[in-house]
């Protein structure tokens, strides 16, 4: 993560710098979520891997949030930006973002598709 983002920051307008960090941000909260699953965990190393999510998330919904600026062509980093907004629990700004995506994929395909696989699993 360290690498793509001090690339991202040395690089600003690469869009891929900035989306690499925040996929492996994802990846890391992924691995923290397998962690608590774990029995062996006291409820102190649980708190703490959950704040880890937390600040992980954060991490990650900032970099796909810096991506998406940049405008990348034909990339979805909305959609995300709003898996990111969902884990988070900010459930109103994921709807914005997922509505805007369902207006704007209308006229580009697979863009559709996108949304209405992310909706389920928002309505979830």
């Amino acid at each position: 993560y360290g690498g793509y983002h001090v690339s991202a920051l040395l690089c600003k307008k690469d869009f891929t710098l900035w989306l690499r960090a925040a996929d492996t941000a994802m990846e890391i909260v992924d691995l923290c979520k397998h962690m608590i699953e774990l029995s062996c965990l006291s409820h102190v190393e649980r708190e703490e891997t959950r704040a880890e999510i937390k600040k992980w998330l954060e991490e990650a919904k900032q970099d796909y949030t810096s991506a998406d600026n940049l405008r990348p062509p034909g990339i979805d980093i909305p959609a995300k930006l709003a898996v990111s907004h969902i884990e988070l629990g900010n459930l109103s700004e994921a709807l914005t973002i997922l509505t805007d995506l369902k207006n704007r994929g209308e006229n580009a395909a697979g863009v559709s598709t996108t949304y209405n696989e992310l909706h389920r699993s928002f309505r979830i």
